[in-house]
């Protein structure tokens, strides 16, 4: 009987443990609902990924700045936006020359009242095709910037768009 205790006991702790191999790395695997042109796309997956980076100011003075990353993975397409429609959305004084493309990101709380604008122009973008032929999805990853950690779970919606 203490043998059959013991097995169950190291089993329960064992499982308790497992995690992800993103979990191990410290992200966090978030459920928000990822929508373009207020169509919801389809999401393989998602997560916040902190990130600490080193800003050397000379070889004595340095800082220690964190970011935080979103990343989620589609099969869906997104929809495009000229540059002139995102200018229009965003506040005046954050108006600038679009040079490249970019992702116009908006954050949505519970109760669908609008949290954050921003394009990731500003705030850093990747759009990675990982074979597309043959897995037919794509990487999208972005710097949040300015977003105050408390707020990240009131967020319930992220429109996303491409801005050409």
């Amino acid at each position: 009987m203490r043998k059959l205790i013991f097995i169950v006991i190291l089993i329960c702790s064992y499982y308790s443990n497992a995690q992800t191999v993103n979990e191990r790395l410290g992200n966090v695997k978030t459920n928000y609902i990822l929508t373009s042109g207020n169509q919801e796309i389809e999401c393989l997956s998602q997560m916040l990924i902190k990130n600490t980076v080193t800003d050397f100011i000379s070889d004595t003075k340095f800082t220690l700045k964190s970011t935080i990353d979103f990343q989620f993975i589609t099969s869906s397409e997104l929809l495009k936006i000229k540059r002139s429609e995102a200018r229009k959305k965003l506040k005046p004084e954050r108006v600038f020359i679009l040079l490249k493309e970019s992702l116009y990101i908006e954050f949505y709380d519970v109760d669908g009242k609008l949290l954050k604008k921003f394009t990731s122009f500003e705030a850093g973008f990747e759009n990675n095709s990982y074979n597309k032929k043959e897995l037919d999805y794509v990487v999208y990853s972005f710097k949040i910037k300015n977003f105050p950690d408390i707020l990240y779970d009131r967020i319930k919606r992220i429109e996303i768009k491409i801005v050409k």
